[in-house]
Protein backbone atom coordinates (compact mmCIF):
# COMPACT_ATOMS: atom_id res chain seq x y z
CA UNK A 1 0.00 0.00 0.00
CA UNK A 2 3.06 2.40 0.66
CA UNK A 3 4.24 1.91 -3.03
CA UNK A 4 0.71 2.92 -4.09
CA UNK A 5 0.73 5.94 -1.91
CA UNK A 6 3.39 7.20 -3.62
CA UNK A 7 2.48 6.31 -6.91
CA UNK A 8 -0.84 8.46 -6.59
CA UNK A 9 1.04 11.18 -4.90
CA UNK A 10 3.67 11.47 -7.30
CA UNK A 11 0.61 11.34 -9.80
CA UNK A 12 -1.44 14.65 -7.60
CA UNK A 13 1.76 16.53 -7.93
CA UNK A 14 2.62 16.53 -11.69
CA UNK A 15 -1.35 16.99 -12.00
CA UNK A 16 -1.09 20.06 -9.56
CA UNK A 17 1.62 21.51 -11.30
CA UNK A 18 0.02 20.34 -14.76
CA UNK A 19 -3.32 22.44 -13.43
CA UNK A 20 -1.51 25.26 -12.56
CA UNK A 21 0.75 25.57 -15.71
CA UNK A 22 -2.46 25.01 -18.04
CA UNK A 23 -4.10 28.14 -15.83
CA UNK A 24 -1.16 30.65 -16.91
CA UNK A 25 -1.22 30.07 -20.05
CA UNK A 26 -5.37 30.26 -20.69
CA UNK A 27 -4.69 33.42 -18.51
CA UNK A 28 -2.27 34.68 -20.38
CA UNK A 29 -3.91 34.08 -23.98
CA UNK A 30 -6.57 35.59 -22.84
CA UNK A 31 -5.16 38.34 -21.73
CA UNK A 32 -3.30 38.77 -24.91
CA UNK A 33 -6.17 38.59 -26.84
CA UNK A 34 -8.32 41.36 -24.71
CA UNK A 35 -5.02 43.29 -25.27
CA UNK A 36 -4.23 43.12 -28.52
CA UNK A 37 -8.03 43.46 -29.88
CA UNK A 38 -8.90 46.65 -27.76
CA UNK A 39 -5.50 48.43 -27.66
CA UNK A 40 -3.97 47.47 -31.41
CA UNK A 41 -7.56 46.61 -33.10
CA UNK A 42 -6.05 42.65 -33.85
CA UNK A 43 -6.28 39.25 -32.75
CA UNK A 44 -4.97 36.16 -32.51
CA UNK A 45 -6.47 33.38 -34.42
CA UNK A 46 -6.15 30.52 -32.04
CA UNK A 47 -7.02 32.66 -29.14
CA UNK A 48 -10.36 31.03 -28.36
CA UNK A 49 -9.07 27.47 -29.32
CA UNK A 50 -5.83 27.20 -26.84
CA UNK A 51 -7.92 28.74 -23.63
CA UNK A 52 -10.89 26.56 -24.27
CA UNK A 53 -8.22 22.93 -24.39
CA UNK A 54 -6.63 24.45 -21.37
CA UNK A 55 -9.88 25.14 -19.27
CA UNK A 56 -11.04 21.44 -20.32
CA UNK A 57 -7.91 19.89 -19.07
CA UNK A 58 -7.71 22.41 -16.16
CA UNK A 59 -11.42 20.66 -15.11
CA UNK A 60 -10.29 16.81 -15.64
CA UNK A 61 -7.46 16.81 -14.24
CA UNK A 62 -8.71 18.93 -10.79
CA UNK A 63 -11.35 16.32 -10.25
CA UNK A 64 -9.54 13.27 -8.86
CA UNK A 65 -7.70 16.06 -7.46
CA UNK A 66 -11.12 17.18 -5.41
CA UNK A 67 -12.07 13.10 -4.57
CA UNK A 68 -7.94 13.18 -2.94
CA UNK A 69 -9.18 16.10 -0.86
CA UNK A 70 -13.25 14.95 -0.19
CA UNK A 71 -14.66 18.54 -1.57
CA UNK A 72 -16.71 17.44 -3.73
CA UNK A 73 -20.46 18.35 -3.01
CA UNK A 74 -22.38 15.79 -1.77
CA UNK A 75 -26.00 15.03 0.54
CA UNK A 76 -25.43 13.18 3.13
CA UNK A 77 -28.63 13.45 5.12
CA UNK A 78 -29.74 9.80 5.27
CA UNK A 79 -25.68 8.15 5.84
CA UNK A 80 -25.84 10.55 9.00
CA UNK A 81 -29.14 8.68 10.34
CA UNK A 82 -26.87 5.13 10.02
CA UNK A 83 -24.78 4.05 12.45
CA UNK A 84 -21.17 4.34 11.87
CA UNK A 85 -20.24 0.79 11.01
CA UNK A 86 -23.01 1.09 8.28
CA UNK A 87 -21.91 4.64 7.20
CA UNK A 88 -18.68 2.77 6.87
CA UNK A 89 -20.30 -0.25 4.64
CA UNK A 90 -22.06 2.45 2.80
CA UNK A 91 -19.68 4.56 1.79
CA UNK A 92 -17.36 1.75 0.51
CA UNK A 93 -20.21 0.52 -1.44
CA UNK A 94 -21.14 3.55 -3.10
CA UNK A 95 -17.07 4.18 -3.67
CA UNK A 96 -16.77 0.84 -5.78
CA UNK A 97 -20.08 1.91 -7.90
CA UNK A 98 -17.70 5.08 -8.52
CA UNK A 99 -14.94 3.03 -9.48
CA UNK A 100 -17.56 0.90 -11.62
CA UNK A 101 -18.54 4.16 -13.11
CA UNK A 102 -14.93 5.41 -14.25
CA UNK A 103 -14.37 2.27 -15.67
CA UNK A 104 -16.78 2.78 -17.80
CA UNK A 105 -16.81 6.73 -18.69
CA UNK A 106 -12.53 5.87 -19.05
CA UNK A 107 -13.39 3.31 -22.03
CA UNK A 108 -16.25 4.97 -23.56
CA UNK A 109 -14.02 8.07 -23.93
CA UNK A 110 -11.48 5.84 -25.34
CA UNK A 111 -13.35 4.43 -27.83
CA UNK A 112 -14.19 8.42 -28.89
CA UNK A 113 -10.47 9.15 -28.86
CA UNK A 114 -9.78 6.29 -31.50
CA UNK A 115 -12.28 7.55 -33.61
CA UNK A 116 -11.59 11.03 -33.71
CA UNK A 117 -8.06 10.70 -33.27
CA UNK A 118 -7.29 12.03 -37.53
CA UNK A 119 -9.62 14.95 -36.77
CA UNK A 120 -8.42 18.37 -36.22
CA UNK A 121 -9.15 21.28 -34.20
CA UNK A 122 -9.61 24.66 -36.57
CA UNK A 123 -6.85 26.64 -36.85
CA UNK A 124 -4.48 24.95 -34.66
CA UNK A 125 -2.51 21.27 -35.32
CA UNK A 126 -4.35 19.31 -32.50
CA UNK A 127 -6.61 16.19 -32.42
CA UNK A 128 -9.80 16.84 -31.44
CA UNK A 129 -9.01 13.16 -29.22
CA UNK A 130 -6.90 15.60 -27.28
CA UNK A 131 -10.44 16.49 -25.27
CA UNK A 132 -11.31 12.45 -24.67
CA UNK A 133 -7.51 11.95 -24.09
CA UNK A 134 -8.58 14.63 -20.65
CA UNK A 135 -11.11 12.24 -19.86
CA UNK A 136 -9.26 9.25 -20.09
CA UNK A 137 -6.57 10.69 -17.50
CA UNK A 138 -9.50 11.55 -15.36
CA UNK A 139 -11.08 8.28 -15.09
CA UNK A 140 -7.86 6.61 -14.33
CA UNK A 141 -6.93 9.15 -11.65
CA UNK A 142 -9.84 9.36 -9.93
CA UNK A 143 -10.40 5.42 -10.08
CA UNK A 144 -7.14 5.19 -8.17
CA UNK A 145 -8.15 7.82 -5.70
CA UNK A 146 -11.48 6.16 -5.21
CA UNK A 147 -9.71 3.01 -4.57
CA UNK A 148 -7.63 3.94 -1.99
CA UNK A 149 -10.74 5.14 -0.20
CA UNK A 150 -12.39 1.86 -0.58
CA UNK A 151 -8.93 0.63 0.98
CA UNK A 152 -9.00 3.71 3.96
CA UNK A 153 -11.98 4.29 4.00
CA UNK A 154 -13.27 8.08 4.04
CA UNK A 155 -11.06 10.80 4.83
CA UNK A 156 -11.60 12.51 8.29
CA UNK A 157 -11.88 15.59 9.43
CA UNK A 158 -12.63 16.90 5.10
CA UNK A 159 -16.35 17.90 5.40
CA UNK A 160 -17.25 21.16 5.15
CA UNK A 161 -20.11 22.03 7.80
CA UNK A 162 -22.84 24.84 7.27
CA UNK A 163 -22.18 27.12 9.39
CA UNK A 164 -24.51 29.31 11.58
CA UNK A 165 -24.29 32.98 11.96
CA UNK A 166 -26.14 35.47 14.11
CA UNK A 167 -26.73 38.82 12.62
CA UNK A 168 -25.24 41.47 14.48
CA UNK A 169 -28.18 43.91 14.52
CA UNK A 170 -26.01 46.74 16.32
CA UNK A 171 -25.94 48.99 13.03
Amino acid sequence: MKSFEKLLSLIDKVSSFVVIGLMAILTVVIIMQVVLRYFFNTSLDWSWVVPRICFVWVIFLAIPLGIKRSVHASIDIVPRMLSNQTQLILFRILTAFLVLLMIVVTYNAILLARKTWHYMMPLIDISLANFYVAIIVCGVHSALHLIRLIVTGPPTGASFEIMETSEDSSD
